[in-house]
């Protein structure tokens, strides 16, 4: 609380509404968005800020879109059961902690040097034989009662593996050219999807 009234991210209007949030009266939306629930409770600068970034960056999310009750189920209940986020932080602070809440940390940590430090980790342990980094030209092709892989080595040498399941993590967009042999009729519902919008740190 002092934090956020301190910082010169939030209007003077955001703060007062920020100290006022505790007699706010309880949303009726049952499908309201993050974003509207937080501009209703702690301002416009609040939810800019504050919460956007943090949707985005740690969720990939649009807190435009997301409904707080499934998004984030532990904020709304705050409002929902205590009338209040604050009145709920400050009653949940109160309440004995669980065994499992005692092993909760702030701490934050990652590979050094980034993430991808531990993917060609994970690639050097495995062996080159069993794992292929940096293939390009992948194509997927149904054979027999499993998939076909085509690709090309970071050498230039075309290989392909035969597999019974595939398990793949690129964007829906980049399905049609990894499975050209899938009608677009049932690939469209999946192209379609709408991913949040992510700007380059």
């Amino acid at each position: 609380m002092k934090a956020s009234v301190q910082t010169t991210l939030f209007s003077w209007h955001d703060k007062l509404r920020i100290l006022a949030e505790p007699f706010r009266k309880v949303g009726t939306d049952a499908d309201e968005s993050v974003a509207q629930l937080v501009r209703r409770r702690l301002g416009d600068s609040f939810e800019r800020y504050a919460v956007d970034p943090f949707i985005s960056g740690v969720y990939a999310g649009d807190p435009e879109r997301l409904v707080t009750r499934y998004a984030l189920p532990k904020l709304y209940n705050l409002e929902h059961t205590y009338g209040s986020f604050v009145r709920g932080a400050i009653a949940k602070m109160r309440q004995p902690k669980t065994p499992r809440d005692l092993l909760a940390t702030k701490k934050v940590f990652s590979a050094e040097g980034g993430l991808q430090h531990l993917i060609d980790a994970l690639g050097r342990s495995v062996g080159e034989t069993n794992i292929v980094l940096g293939a390009s030209n992948l194509h997927l092709q149904p054979s027999g009662q499993g998939w076909k892989a085509e690709y090309t080595r970071p050498d230039g040498t075309a290989c392909s593996i035969l597999a019974q399941q595939v398990v793949t993590t690129v964007g829906a967009y980049a399905l049609p050219q990894l499975m050209p042999s899938v009608p677009h009729a049932l690939m469209e519902p999946i192209t379609s999807l709408r991913y949040a919008p992510r700007s380059a740190a």
